[in-house]
């Protein structure tokens, strides 16, 4: 993502729109020793070309960019950094569905290691109510919000309340660790299961904004199943076919 992208938008809307709401994500913050992190916490340097932290250091630039063309000219910009999503319609069959359809078929689950770091996550929903909050409210305009769900949970807590919502026991295989760093694709959508786990604070947003979020993580996960049982599935291919040659290695 680059910030020239922005420029055009920006000269189109400014003095047209009453707001401008940007989608950031979690991923522009540096690794914290403290828990929950928080929106004063250090983010990652714009300049950085660290290709391992491409992603955040790009929505670190537009956000940087928002909020001067806010204070330059007055556009009300507010920038909301969003946690691991989950629901309905996902573009990425890497979250929840390639797991859904692994204990829908029975297949064995991989995770690294002993699965205990813990991911922080948020319904769809979640995020699109706090969107609607943002409508007419002044006191948005120049912030930034984290944006995410009330509960976490280890990696392996959330292969086991997948299982529960599907209706079958998880067979779960403890990958090492040093071997699942090697893996590609890796065995699952979240980094936090290699390098360690993260939570974001939402107190601010809770109390600058008429939002709170409904769907704990039980829900959330249910609700994406509904979803994925009912014809959600056909709108993804799966192939576990490196995955086979991992466990067949394993087991060797």
């Amino acid at each position: 993502m680059f910030v020239g992208r922005f420029t055009p938008l920006v000269e189109l809307f400014t003095g047209h729109v009453a707001q401008y709401v940007f989608t950031s994500s979690v991923a522009v913050y540096k690794r914290s020793y403290v828990q929950p992190v928080r929106e004063d916490f250090r983010l990652h340097d714009p300049t950085s070309k660290d290709p391992r932290t491409t992603y955040g250091v790009g929505k670190v630039r537009c956000e940087q960019f928002l909020l001067a063309e806010h204070e330059r000219t007055g556009l009300a910009t507010t920038s909301l950094r969003v946690g691991h999503t989950i629901g309905p319609l996902s573009p990425l069959g890497t979250r929840e569905p390639s797991f859904f359809a692994r204990l829908e078929q029975g297949r064995p689950i991989l995770i690294p290691g002993d699965g205990f770091p813990f991911v922080h996550l948020v319904h769809v929903a979640d995020v699109a109510s706090l969107m609607a909050s943002l409508v007419g409210n002044e006191r948005a305009a120049g912030r930034t919000y984290n944006v995410n769900g009330p509960q976490w949970a280890s990696v392996l807590g959330c292969m086991r309340l997948m299982a529960k919502v599907v209706g079958v026991e998880a067979d779960i295989v403890h990958v090492p660790l040093d071997v699942a760093r090697t893996v590609r694709p890796p065995l699952v959508h979240w980094g936090e299961a290699l390098v360690g786990g993260v939570t974001v604070s939402i107190d601010k947003a809770l109390a600058e904004l008429d939002w709170r979020p409904q769907f704990g993580l039980e829900a959330a996960y249910r609700d994406s199943y509904e979803w994925f049982r009912a014809g959600g599935k056909d709108r993804y291919t799966f192939d576990f076919t490196a995955e086979d040659e991992l466990l067949s290695r394993l087991r060797v």
